[in-house]
């Protein structure tokens, strides 16, 4: 399948870093009110942006949400977009050394939050408190969602990992998880 992205330039004084947007579902991004990506598909997006504070505006649909972000001299800021979630983050330029062990971030939706069964361990997770596990070997992580009070099952899976993987996997509630970074890693199941 060919895929289509559009970029228009956004001129830039003092170059800080990118904007990368990470995306499940296709959107238009504003930076200051001028068009910079849309994206008609799943996928990622970068482009320069100059350093200070930038209102971000992104349309899944007419009405734009809008979101500020910072640009500072070092890291890029990664702006990721779900069906029904968006949130910003940061990510430091790669390293120059092969890729090591992977991570993943699971994120929960406002409100009570979920439970996160990870590799048969169970933990609990809120918006103010994600559950990030590092230095995890490739392979398969199998996963169950929860609502917060473990009545419902929103989700089973596996998680596929491979070496230097930086998985953001956000919960939306009674949804399957969306995953950044490399959605094809997740697989639903059992």
């Amino acid at each position: 399948m060919l895929g289509i992205c559009l970029a228009f330039g956004l001129s830039t004084v003092a170059h800080a870093g990118e904007l990368v947007i990470d995306t499940q579902v296709p959107v238009e991004v504003f930076v200051d009110d001028l068009p910079q990506v849309r994206l008609y598909h799943a996928g990622q997006a970068r482009i320069e942006v100059s350093a200070g504070r930038h209102r971000l505006s992104v349309y899944r649909g007419a009405e734009p949400e809008v979101l500020l972000a910072d640009f500072v001299e070092e890291g890029d800021v990664v702006l990721y977009v779900g069906a029904t979630t968006l949130s910003l983050g940061t990510s430091a330029p790669p390293p120059p050394t092969p890729p090591g062990p992977a991570s993943v971030e699971f994120r929960a939706p406002p409100g009570p939050g979920a439970q996160v069964h990870v590799g048969g361990e169970r933990r609990l997770l809120t918006a103010q408190a994600p559950l990030v596990l590092e230095g995890l070997e490739p392979g398969t992580l199998e996963l169950e969602v929860r609502s917060a009070d473990g009545a419902f099952v929103w989700a089973r899976g596996e998680l596929e990992l491979v070496s230097g993987d930086a998985l953001v996997v956000v919960l939306p509630e009674g949804r399957p998880p969306e995953v950044f970074g490399r959605p094809d890693a997740w697989h639903p199941g059992g």
